[in-house]
């Protein structure tokens, strides 16, 4: 599981993205990015690229993350979830 967020993250890295993040939800990728990057990800080609490698890596869906990405955004969502 870690190799393919690895693998994912680098996919990015190539396609010219800075600060992101990859999340693993079993059988989807949900991209994180920052605001500097998030216009980038607004070019349908490269749209169509990256969900298509990222599916090669063995995720079904790949989704945009609306919110840009905050470091140890999910730290919270755990501490959050013990809370509960």
């Amino acid at each position: 599981r870690l190799e393919k967020i690895e693998l994912a993250e680098e996919l990015l890295r190539r396609n010219g993205f800075h600060q992101f993040r990859v999340r693993d939800h079993n059988n989807l990728a949900r991209i994180e990015l920052s605001e500097a990057d998030r216009e980038k990800i607004l070019d349908l080609n490269l749209m169509d690229k990256l969900s298509d490698k990222l599916q090669k890596l063995g995720f079904q869906y790949v989704t945009l993350d609306l919110s840009a990405y905050k470091s140890g955004s999910m730290n919270k969502e755990i501490l959050e979830a013990k809370d509960e």
